[in-house]
């Protein structure tokens, strides 16, 4: 799989940011790439779910996954620095990608580890590296 820098995609469409996600990485098609997808449980992405998360990566071994954060306007603090740890020791392994609707969400440090790309409408708006 090739490289991608974490990735944090700014829409309020979920839609949208998988169609763009399909574009990104088309060989997801044809490759055998895990892809895994993080949701809130219940009213937010919590810590322990990123430490269980991390937990079964580590045990799984290092084959590349394309891994998915949705509504990551949800994710607690706590879960933000514990996937901060997270980005920091994997990210060369594997595709990173924050879905959110709302970039002031995401706390400074994993906005500044991070491509960032806003969409709207289906629409490539802008990016910052």
């Amino acid at each position: 799989m090739k490289y991608h820098p974490p990735t944090i995609i700014v829409s309020k469409h979920v839609l949208e940011v998988r169609e763009y996600l399909t574009k990104l990485h088309p060989d997801s098609i044809t490759q055998p790439y895990e892809m895994t997808v993080l949701t809130p449980e219940g009213n937010s992405l919590t810590i322990d779910q990123i430490r269980d998360f991390r937990r079964e990566i580590q045990c799984s071994g290092s084959s590349p996954r394309i891994i998915i954060f949705e509504l990551f306007e949800q994710a607690t603090f706590e879960a933000q620095h514990a996937l901060l740890k997270f980005l920091e020791d994997l990210a060369a392994t594997h595709s990173f990608y924050i879905f959110t609707s709302s970039l002031e969400s995401v706390i400074p440090t994993i906005r500044s580890r991070c491509k960032i790309i806003v969409l709207k409408d289906d629409v490539y708006l802008s990016e910052k590296i």
